[in-house]
C-alpha cells in the first residue's frame, strides 16, 4: 500500500509548478490552491503562465473518460449525466409500486448510496443487505440499476473508477508523470486501485495530507446554537484584529440548517453596516462553503409562487408573501397591444 506523506501548500504548488497533476478530495481546495498558484506568479511578476493541473477528483475522472473514449480500442459505455442518472433511479423507484411520497428525493439518496456501494466496492447481491426494509429495497433497486446500465451501455459518475483502473492499467489512456492525491481523508478502496493501477503503469502517485499549522486548543461552553455561533463570530473578529491576512475555518456540522443564523451573526460582528436595509451589495470578509437552493432566491421563489396559483386552494400565508413580492407585476395598460 502506498504511504502517505505530509505536504505543506507551498509544496503542493512548487509540484504543480513542476508540471505535476493535483487531485483533490473537493472543488473548493482546488480552486483554493489555483487561487494561491495565481498570486505566487503574480507576486513573482510574471504575466502569462501555463494553466497547473489541479482538479477536484470528479472532474479528473471525467477528463480520464473522455481521453478513454478517444484512445480505447472498444467502445465505452455512454456516461448519465447526474440529472439523466437520477431519472433512471427515479423509474426504478415508481416500478416498484411502493407508494413513496418523495420519489425524486428517494432516486437522489439511492445515487448517493450507489456511490457509496461502488466507492467501498460492495456488491449489492450480498444479502446481508437485506437486515432491514430499507437495505433490502435499496438491494433490489441496486441490482436494477446494475443490469439495466449494463444492458443499455450505459454508465454512472460512480462506476467511473472501476472503469478506468483496467484501461490505465494498460496503457489505454495518456498517464500522468506524477500525481499528488491531496484532502482525502478515506482511501476508500475504488479509488485505492485507481492510484495502484497508475502506478503499476509507470505514474508516480503520492498520497498527500496537508500539513497544517500548530496551535492551542481552547474549550468554551455555550447556553446554545446561537450563543455558540455569536461566539465563533467574535472570535473571528478577534483574530481578525490581531492579523487582517489571516484565513480563518468556522467547521458547522449542520451548516444546511443554521446558514441563515449563522450569516446573520457573521454580518453583525464583521460586517454591521450590512445590515442596514440600504447597504449596497458588495464582497464579504467570509465565505460560505454551502450556497443557498436556488429556490430561496427571491426573483425564483417569485416565480414558484406564481405557478404555485395553478393549484387550489392556494396557502394564504404563500399567497401574502407573493403579493408583497417586488419580482413580479402585472403588465401595464396597453403593453399587451404594444408587443
Amino acid at each position: 500500500m502506498m504511504e502517505r506523506m505530509n505536504l505543506d501548500r507551498a509544496e503542493l504548488l512548487d509540484a504543480l509548478a513542476d508540471g505535476a497533476v493535483v487531485v483533490t478530495a473537493n472543488a473548493r481546495l482546488s480552486h483554493s490552491l489555483l487561487g494561491e498558484y495565481e498570486r505566487r506568479m503574480l507576486n513573482a511578476g510574471r504575466a502569462a503562465w501555463a494553466t497547473p493541473k489541479v482538479l477536484p477528483l470528479s472532474a479528473w475522472l471525467l477528463e480520464r473518460y473522455a481521453e478513454a473514449a478517444v484512445c480505447s480500442t472498444e467502445p465505452l459505455p455512454r456516461l448519465l449525466t447526474p440529472e439523466q442518472e437520477e431519472q433512471v433511479w427515479a423509474a426504478l423507484i415508481r416500478d416498484d409500486g411502493e407508494a413513496l411520497l418523495r420519489i425524486d428525493a428517494t432516486a437522489r439518496r439511492a445515487r448517493g448510496s450507489w456511490k457509496l456501494l461502488n466507492d467501498w466496492q460492495l456488491d449489492p447481491a450480498d444479502r446481508r443487505f437485506e437486515d432491514n426494509e430499507n437495505s433490502a429495497a435499496f438491494r433490489q433497486w441496486a441490482m436494477r440499476f446494475r443490469a439495466g446500465c449494463k444492458k443499455r451501455g450505459l454508465l454512472g459518475e460512480a462506476d467511473l473508477p472501476g472503469l478506468l483502473a483496467p484501461l490505465l492499467a494498460r496503457g489505454e489512456c495518456p498517464l500522468p508523470k506524477r500525481l499528488v492525491l491531496v484532502g482525502f481523508y478515506e482511501r476508500e478502496p475504488a479509488l485505492d486501485a485507481l492510484a495502484a493501477a497508475l502506478r503499476g503503469a509507470g505514474s508516480e502517485v503520492v498520497w498527500a495530507d496537508l500539513a497544517g499549522v500548530s496551535g492551542r486548543q481552547r474549550l468554551l461552553r455555550a447556553d446554545d446554537a446561537e450563543q455558540e455561533m455569536a461566539l465563533a463570530a467574535a472570535w473571528a473578529r478577534e483574530l481578525l484584529a490581531s492579523d487582517p491576512r489571516l484565513r480563518i475555518g468556522i467547521v458547522v456540522p449542520d451548516l444546511a440548517a443554521r446558514r441563515g443564523a449563522l450569516l446573520h451573526h457573521l454580518r453583525k460582528t464583521l460586517a454591521p453596516g450590512s445590515l442596514h436595509p440600504a447597504a449596497p451589495h458588495g464582497p464579504q470578509p467570509w465565505n460560505l462553503s454551502l450556497g443557498r437552493a436556488l429556490a430561496e432566491e427571491p426573483v425564483v421563489a417569485a416565480a414558484l409562487g406564481l405557478l404555485a396559483l395553478t393549484r387550489a386552494p392556494a396557502d394564504a400565508a404563500a399567497l401574502g408573501a407573493l403579493l408583497l413580492s417586488p419580482h413580479w407585476g402585472l403588465p401595464q395598460e396597453g403593453a399587451e397591444r404594444r408587443a
